[in-house]
């Protein structure tokens, strides 16, 4: 309608508005920004949470594409188009549109979706973070824009600086991650593995860089060295994202066992191929591993590595693009299954618990629908029952791991009598389902790895595929051997109780994270590549992308540090308990003496040490090594609850919870450190030594 009628004014006017008019409408339009940001950012009052957890991707997604994707591809949209009327005036016109792709995103988006109510929240977040970011952006681009008509010799050397430098505090970044994941070991587990593996490759291309800012072009057997190591870390880096997104659709669509068995793929080819590429440039031109003149070392080769740069990044963007499609799409499937699911099975229950974005929580709620065990809640108090509350609903959710459900009723698992229909398979006959039982099965074991301490034969073959896969019975046999002994390696024994077990253990949500930063860095090469090859003149934006292209490139270690800095916490737990101690005051667990407790506390504190304590001792006590420490005639709280209940000393985890609490507070059991009172984790426990 605006447009309509700025037409019709202009054949009204044909001279120009009047200077009333004209000064009415100026002040309205300047009011327009200014109102519209006041708008954006009152939108924002209470809304930061947006920005947290799941919903940060979305915004992150838009945000790069906009300030990474959108200046290069409108750079490249003028160039092919020749807007210029000469080679000159198109690479002006070209650079401006660089520049002009670098402006955050106007007002009038917001106010079209406010006026429409399309997902105003996600926009406004996006606009605003997308505000502060690319203010950086817009004032180095418009330096770098006057700088016209470089040589290679005027940005180089402070290159090789900027590398060196980058490439040190990655090092530090890859070696600290690397003994995080090392130290909690995550480094045994899915997808985890793959992450220590880029960190490698990583490492491995910073060592190639040190040595291009260090060595002198003096002897050829250091140059073939430098770029041994260079090359090989660089392109294989590149591969293990792909493989990392790879491995995380797999383990959301096929199985754990699946990925395992591509394991050794991985290694042989994300390790392999560039071995095999460098050695082939190496033999077939090794004069230009030893430049006459310093050069970026990504493109030390000249042009042919530039060209096998451009294939490795095409393929790997390509697969890690189609890999997190694909495995959003799977995702969202088994939301709308699982909200299904739940609807049909319990069509009173609340179902706001689905709408979170994590498929993990979806899986595990589902699994607590399909045990169909109801329980009276006692009323509690203290925040010791509200955990034992939380844990008789997760005991319940791993019924069928431990064989029988809270009422004692037994369910098939793996092996059992319906082990014909598939890898792993449960029946429940109180359950209507929409979804195959095996699929869903398998799925919360592979992405929530023995959550409850599952440790029955049962449990033992989740992660196997299910039965639509038609897996003969030998590879069955095979996988399940091969999720056991990974079951025994990534086993993180003794569990911090500040930490919730009922996350998602594979951070999946964290490594997706990951994956599109190094999308980004992987366009940023492309582009630079591809640039690299067609580049008739240097220009100050080639020279930007250059340094973006390093930091992004050999500083993905930082990167990957940023992802998961978080997790540093788990290891400075025991100092900050040391320190709270030693501030505060002991913190220790305070029981109460034996003749305020109740004639039904002591009671079960006489039968159990007359009668069940020598044969709970030979049954469950053993050494048990956590980290650098090895606890002697120990159990964990999860395994002392499954001896209660094979024993028949308790019903259902909830009252074998109750049961051990009672021989806490009579001194029979306690922690180790004598920090925590019982709790159905796995959480280290063990005999009084009176006893």
């Amino acid at each position: 309608l605006m447009t309509l009628l700025g037409v019709v004014g202009g054949q009204i006017f044909p001279n120009g508005l009047p200077v009333y008019l004209s000064s009415v409408l100026r002040s309205l339009g300047n009011s327009f920004s200014a109102t519209a940001l006041f708008l954006l950012g009152l939108r924002m009052v209470g809304k930061a949470s947006t920005l947290q957890g799941p919903g940060l991707i979305l915004p992150g997604i838009l945000i790069l594409v906009k300030l990474l994707v959108f200046p290069l591809v409108t750079r490249q949209t003028v160039n092919i188009m020749n807007a210029g009327a000469n080679f000159s005036e198109t690479t002006d016109l070209s650079t401006f549109g660089f520049l002009y792709g670098t402006f955050p995103a106007a007002p009038g988006v917001f106010v079209i979706a406010s006026q429409y109510n399309r997902d105003v929240d996600l926009i406004a977040s996006s606009m605003v973070a997308s505000t502060f970011i690319s203010a950086p952006l817009m004032f180095i681009s418009a330096k770098m824009i006057a700088i016209t008509n470089l040589t290679p010799a005027d940005y180089l050397q402070e290159l090789d600086k900027f590398s060196f430098d980058i490439s040190i505090v990655a090092m530090v970044a890859g070696v600290w991650t690397l003994l995080l994941f090392a130290l909690t070991r995550k480094v045994k587990r899915m997808p985890h593995r793959i992450t220590c593996c880029l960190l490698i490759s990583q490492l491995i291309c910073n060592v190639g860089v040190i040595l291009w800012s260090t060595l002198e072009q003096d002897s050829l057997w250091k140059m073939y060295l430098q770029f041994y190591f260079f090359t090989i870390g660089c392109y294989s880096s590149r591969l293990w994202t792909a493989f990392l997104a790879i491995t995380i659709l797999f383990l959301q669509c096929r199985s754990l066992c699946f990925v395992l068995k591509l394991w050794p793929i991985f290694i042989a080819v994300a390790w392999g191929l560039p071995t095999l590429m460098v050695s082939l440039l190496c033999f077939l031109d090794g004069t230009n591993i030893k430049p006459t003149e310093k050069r970026n070392p990504s493109f030390q080769y000249g042009n042919a590595q530039a060209a096998i740069a451009v294939f490795l990044l095409v393929m790997c963007f390509i697969v890690t693009v189609g890999c997190l499609i694909l495995h959003q799409r799977f995702k969202k499937r088994h939301e709308r299954y699982m909200t299904l699911s739940r609807e049909v099975s319990s069509p009173d229950a609340d179902t706001s618990t689905l709408a979170s974005g994590s498929a993990v929580n979806l899986l595990a709620a589902s699994s607590t629908i399909g045990t169909g065990v109801h329980r009276r809640r006692t009323s509690v108090t203290s925040s010791d029952d509200e955990i034992l509350s939380a844990n008789g609903r997760v005991g319940a959710a791993s019924g069928s791991c431990n064989g029988s459900n809270g009422d004692g009723h037994s369910t098939t698992g793996c092996g059992g009598a319906n082990g014909g229909q598939g890898c792993c398979s449960n029946t429940f006959s109180n359950v209507r389902t929409v979804v195959d039982i095996e699929d869903l099965a398998i799925t919360r074991s592979i992405n929530n790895d023995d959550i409850a301490g599952c440790g029955s034969p049962e449990s033992q073959t989740n992660g196997l595929c299910s039965a639509s896969f038609n897996c003969p019975a030998a590879a069955k046999q095979q996988c399940q051997s091969l999720i056991e002994r990974y079951r025994e390696q990534a086993n993180d024994g003794l569990e911090p109780l500040e930490f919730d077990k009922t996350e998602d253990q594979q951070q999946i949500l964290r490594h997706m994270v990951l994956l599109i930063l190094l999308l980004c860095s992987m366009f940023v090469g492309l582009s630079l590549s591809v640039w690299t090859l067609i580049m008739e003149g240097m220009s100050g934006i080639y020279v930007e992308l250059t340094f973006l292209d390093a930091f992004l490139n050999f500083g993905q270690c930082i990167i990957v540090l940023a992802v998961f800095i978080t997790d540093t916490g788990e290891l400075l737990l025991p100092m900050m308990k040391f320190w709270r101690k030693v501030w505060y005051g002991a913190n220790l667990l305070q029981l109460p003496i034996w003749s305020d407790l109740s004639v039904e506390t002591r009671h079960v504190c006489d039968q159990f040490t007359t009668h069940h304590l020598e044969r709970c001792r030979k049954a469950i006590a053993k050494d048990i090594r956590w980290r650098i420490k090895v606890y002697r005639r120990v159990f964990y709280g999860t395994v002392f609850v499954d001896w209660l209940l094979e024993v028949g000393l308790a019903k259902d985890r909830t009252d074998a919870t109750h049961y051990a609490r009672r021989l806490i507070d009579g001194r029979v059991l306690r922690h180790i450190n004598n920090v925590y009172h019982f709790h159905d984790r796995n959480l280290l426990y063990t005999f009084c030594e009176r006893l």
